[in-house]
């Protein structure tokens, strides 16, 4: 559960949307010590990626991604939230147009299944996105599971933003904030 101080400390940050409760915020290189970037290396691919802090209030997420089964993600070190009383997650970014997965784990580690959901930020100017907890889907190793428990929401071990999908390429995306929000 995020407590007030937590939450006090966060919303220094920036005023978020209404109905919004920031879970993290990138205005200091030492909140980036909380987060750790993914690539398909772990299974012999070749893409690389990075995170940064950027010359703003925010995360600078880099990299270059190989081959149509590629990937870069950037995931939150064991968060253990308690986001069962929101309807979903909002992301404040500036994006490349290319498509990113907002996603969320219930367990620990690389081998449980992810709750994804797509967000395409545009190419200029900040904005925020939004993705409910109800339309993530479940997966495992880059596969739908046709069959996988439900997204829990109160067990939220780690929240993280990946591009896959065949998009291969440099990418840059820049995250100022990572919010819960109810709709």
């Amino acid at each position: 559960m995020i407590s007030l101080l937590a939450y006090l400390f966060v919303l220094a940050a920036g005023t978020p949307q209404s109905g919004d409760v920031p879970l993290f915020d990138f205005i200091t290189d030492q909140r980036l010590r909380g987060w750790y970037v993914v690539t398909d290396g772990v299974m012999g691919g070749s893409s690389r990626g990075s995170v940064v802090q950027g010359k703003g209030k925010y995360a600078v997420f880099s990299g270059n991604v190989s081959g149509s089964g590629g990937f870069v993600s950037l995931w939150s070190r064991d968060a253990a939230l308690d986001l069962s009383k929101f309807d979903g997650l909002a992301i404040r970014l500036r994006g490349d147009g290319k498509t990113y997965r907002l996603a969320m784990k219930n367990g620990r580690g690389v081998d449980v299944i992810q709750y994804m959901g797509r967000i395409t930020p545009p190419r200029s100017g900040w904005s925020v996105l939004r993705v409910r907890f109800d339309e993530m889907v479940p997966m495992f190793r880059g596969e739908i599971l046709k069959v996988a428990p439900r997204i829990n929401p109160g067990q939220t071990m780690a929240v993280g933003v990946m591009i896959a999908d065949g998009q291969e390429g440099s990418f840059e995306l820049m995250i100022e904030r990572i919010s819960a929000y109810v709709e």
